[in-house]
């Protein structure tokens, strides 16, 4: 196993500040990376492509949109798609994990999020960098902390012991029938509780109400669909549950900070 310093691939760009260097590097067509690891941790942020790696004993699949957390020295291989791989990804020195000495389980894994607000994160990162100015340095050491922060909170709350298990089924049949015009009702009585008990608890765990989690869930569907850019923004908008091309532009970009076509934008780069 060797140790890297760099990351592999072609190197678009590159920028350090505050503990955190951030870099947008191009990976060719079905390149291998045999079994390997880094000094530092890292967030990858997959835009295009994908990749399939070989972490801790299991297979896992980053496609667009995956955002992956590696600790340092942790091994693991790679082997990317045949139409080439676009990353971006963030290291963090030491100092940078210092700031979150209280929840260091949250970091001492490899970890994988599907959208979500840290990847939401992530791409305001992202688009902070590429329009540099004299604030971008500040606006990186702010959003890479709201980054961790937000890391930690998806992790405690997927680990949480003491959820209930009709508090996880509302939350299954809210991903399951996320297009659908869903009540709040309907979810309770689904699950055998009362109305006023399961928006309680779900803001309690989830740190959101249900619409605002059924809201995330479909512009994650959306991110989902963005990958082919062919399909007409209108069509994925209203095949994700929007009601029409406003309603899903809007939605959209209050939750990642873009359009739907500056998203595709990123992906087409």
């Amino acid at each position: 196993m060797t140790l890297q310093r760099e990351h592999h691939g072609k190197i678009v760009k590159k920028y350090r500040v505050a503990n955190v260097t951030l870099t947008e590097a191009r990976y060719p067509p079905q390149l291998r990376l045999p079994r390997h690891s880094h000094d530092q941790a890292y967030f990858c942020l997959v835009l295009r492509g994908g990749y399939e790696e070989q972490v801790a004993g299991r297979s896992i699949v980053c496609q667009p949109s995956s955002l992956v957390f590696r600790p340092p020295h942790e091994p693991h291989s790679n082997e990317f798609v045949r139409l080439g791989t676009h990353c971006f990804l963030m290291d963090v020195d030491p100092a940078w994990l210092d700031h979150f000495q209280g929840h260091a389980a949250q970091f001492a894994g490899p970890v994988q999020h599907a959208g979500g607000p840290s990847t939401w994160l992530a791409l305001r990162l992202l688009r902070e960098w590429q329009r540099m100015d004299d604030l971008t340095p500040l606006a990186i050491e702010g959003l890479s902390l709201e980054l961790g922060a937000e890391f930690c909170r998806e992790g405690r709350t997927k680990s949480s012991p003491t959820m209930p298990g009709w508090l996880r089924q509302a939350r299954a049949m809210l991903d399951a029938c996320y297009a659908q015009p869903l009540t709040l009702s309907s979810v309770s009585n689904a699950v055998g509780v009362h109305p006023i008990h399961l928006a309680r608890v779900f803001r309690r765990y989830y740190r959101c109400t249900m619409a605002d989690y059924l809201r995330q869930r479909r512009v994650e569907q959306a991110c989902m669909a963005l990958r082919s850019l062919s399909v007409p923004l209108v069509e994925i908008g209203l095949t994700t549950g929007f009601a029409h091309q406003a309603h899903f532009t809007r939605v959209f970009k209050r939750v990642t900070g873009m359009t739907p076509g500056e998203y595709r934008a990123q992906l087409a780069r």
